[in-house]
């Protein structure tokens, strides 16, 4: 009997011992995940982009036509590369799209805001068929 008890033990300490590696285990996916959610939020779905997009990537983060896209790049908005005979491949680095994102919704704040020159009008008077500021 003495020896069912040291089997039952040693079986007994090798399952804690697996409980405690797969809560390890877990802990560690758990971190992952939540540092993933973390970069999802700051950036939307850019965290699942690969290193090097397309124009047909970038239209679809941005929800725009992908000529729109060519059109950037060819204005020099977007920092690219490559781009053959017909233009179609130009690619750009992931670093170079997020900053361009940076850089919009920086502007696209300071253009909300009011100006310090900006007068409010003196009055507002109801024409015909439209308000008329004066």
């Amino acid at each position: 009997m003495n020896g069912t008890y040291k089997d039952l033990a040693l079986l007994l300490e090798q399952a804690a011992e697996l409980v405690r590696r797969q809560a390890e285990e877990n802990e560690a996916l758990r971190l992952k995940e939540q540092e993933h959610e973390q970069a999802r939020r700051k950036y939307g779905m850019l965290a699942d982009l690969p290193d090097v997009i397309t124009a047909k990537e970038i239209a679809a983060f941005l929800r725009i036509n992908q000529n729109t896209v060519y059109e950037m790049f060819k204005a020099g908005k977007i920092k690219s590369f490559g781009g053959g005979a017909n233009g179609k491949s130009i690619r750009c680095m992931k670093a170079d799209f997020i900053e361009w994102l940076d850089r919009e919704r920086n502007q696209s704040q300071q253009e909300e805001s009011t100006p310090e020159n900006y007068e409010m009008p003196i009055q507002i008077t109801k024409g015909a068929r439209r308000l008329q500021v004066v």
